[in-house]
């Protein structure tokens, strides 16, 4: 299995799992946008946080220390 495939699986999964937690959502009587509900995984909002991403380390908010991974300084 190539890696874009085991993508698009996970992708077909998160989004039925929406679907059986919008449903579950509606049996309870809770309101919500379920039009347009807001789904991390919708490529407009990778695109906001990569957004957000270089904002921050154009402010020097974002450096590499000694662990793994990146690390959020707060000035």
């Amino acid at each position: 299995m190539t890696v874009a495939e085991f993508r698009k699986l996970c992708e077909e999964y998160a989004y039925k799992q929406i679907d059986l937690q919008r449903n579950g959502f509606k049996r309870l009587g809770v309101n919500g946008d379920w039009n347009d509900p807001y789904i991390t995984l919708k490529p407009e909002y990778e695109a906001e946080q990569i957004k957000v991403f270089g904002e921050m380390a154009k402010k020097g908010y974002i450096y590499k220390g000694k662990k793994t991974g990146l690390l959020v300084s707060i000035k």
